[in-house]
Formats: C-alpha cells, structure tokens, sequence
C-alpha cells in the first residue's frame, strides 16, 4: 500500500520536455484492474479500481506536456457502478473528476460558451432542497484558447481532442477548495464531454498496487 504523495514526490520529476521521449506516461505505475482507496468525502469506503490509463500529450512552442488520466470504478454489492477519474496534472496536483455531461458537437455551445470572450463557464442547477443554484468557472491562467491532446490508453486506444479547462474557488466541509470544470471534444467528430470535480490532498489517496515504470 502507497500513499499517493509518496508516489508523487518520487515518480513527478518532468512534465514537460523539447522533444521528451516518454513510451507511456503512468507516474503512479498503476496496471490494470490495480485496486485504489480514496479517503474523500462520498468516495470514502469503496473499492476503486484502475479501469484504463490515459496519457495526454501537449505541444506548446518547444516543450511537450504530459499528464496522466486513471478511469476508476467502484461496484456496489446491488450491481451499481461509479465512476470517477483521477486526474494528475503539472504542478503537481491530483484531482478527482465526474462526468456531467455528454453531447454532439453543438456549433452554439462553442460559439456560446467555449468562445466566449468573457472566458467564464456558467452553471445553472437545483441542489438537492430544490434551490436554484449559480456557479461560474473561468478558463484556467486567462488561455484563450483550447488546448489540443493526442491521447492513448494503457488498453492499446488512441485518438486526439482539444480541451477547455476552467476553475472556482469554493468551500466543501468548511475547506477552500480549488474546483475545475473541463470541456473535451473529440476531434474525429466533435463529441463534447464535461467533467467537474475539485483537487484533492494527494495524502487522501491510497494505491494498493502498482506495476511498470512511470518514466520509460
């Protein structure tokens, strides 16, 4: 059993380099089916495990970015499935992410909301006692424009996709908490996915199991 940070602190020593040579970025080397635990919130007490691996590659000017996408489930004993990945970007920072929404391409929702130039997602919503809810997110560091991955899988997938990513600040159990909102497209047809969630303290998550090394 390994705590995240340990992981972290051993394994994150890039993210980006001119002309990095990486044959698959896997910093926690997870394999496979590798069983996690997360000490967070409503994610506490079930058993998470590594269903794919996701590495994304960015080129900005001379520098080439990495950073690691761990698709988790968890099983209840009625047969139930959640779903959540584990996000861990530069810097480093681990976060935990829900899909939210899924959709064709719109050409409204782009020009509406991903190019707009006020730079803010807005979400509009009824919590759970029926209040109306606003919530508004902005695109991280002022980045006018999406960023655009090629991605591959641990289990042989690959495709490309531009990206959006927004945040908020927002207190979750009395704690000031860094929330993010990301906007995927597909870029082979312009199928759009939203996922939210907020950073964790990597000392939150624990990783029972792992296999390969993170940087080949």
């Amino acid at each position: 059993m390994v705590k995240l940070y340990e992981l972290i602190g051993e394994k994150l020593g890039f993210f980006h380099h001119p002309a990095a040579k990486v044959e698959f970025f896997n910093p926690l080397g997870a394999a496979l089916q590798c069983p996690l635990a997360i000490e967070y919130l409503d994610y506490r007490g079930k058993d998470w495990f590594v269903e794919d691996v996701q590495q994304y590659e960015t080129d900005l000017g001379d520098k080439r970015y990495f950073l690691a996408d761990y698709l988790l489930l968890s099983k209840d004993l009625r047969g139930g499935e959640e779903r959540v990945k584990l996000r861990i970007v530069a810097g480093p920072k681990a976060m935990l992410l829900k899909k939210t929404d899924e959709m064709e391409y719109d050409e409204g929702f782009q020009r509406d909301v991903l190019d707009d130039p006020s730079l803010l997602f807005k979400v509009d919503y009824q919590d759970e006692q029926g209040r109306a809810v606003h919530e508004e997110y902005s695109r991280c560091g002022g980045v006018r424009h999406p960023y655009e991955a090629a991605v591959k899988s641990l289990r042989g997938d690959s495709f490309g996709l531009k990206y959006w990513d927004y945040s908020r600040s927002a207190e979750i159990d009395g704690v000031q908490t860094e929330q993010y909102l990301y906007v995927e497209m597909l870029t082979a047809n312009g199928y759009l996915t939203i996922w939210q969630g907020e950073e964790v303290d990597p000392q939150c998550i624990e990783v029972f199991a792992t296999g390969g090394d993170a940087k080949k």
